[in-house]
């Protein structure tokens, strides 16, 4: 059975979730014009991305779950 995002996310962590994908967006875009290399973004942008990733880790986790087991 394929579930949609707001079908494993509640409102709120769906919410919360758009909103850290919205501020990582710049960061990764930076990145990825770089081909990859995380050493582009400066030492306070490098921190914020990565305070980024580990809010971001819970909801992929629980997706990973819902969707991949």
């Amino acid at each position: 059975m394929v579930l949609n995002l707001k079908e494993v996310l509640d409102p709120q962590e769906f919410n919360q979730f758009i909103t850290l994908l919205k501020d990582i967006a710049p960061y990764q875009l930076k990145i990825d014009q770089a081909n990859g290399c995380i050493e582009i973004l400066k030492k306070d942008e490098k921190q914020v991305f990565q305070q980024l990733q580990q809010k971001l880790k819970p909801y992929y986790e629980k997706l990973d779950k819902a969707w991949f087991t």
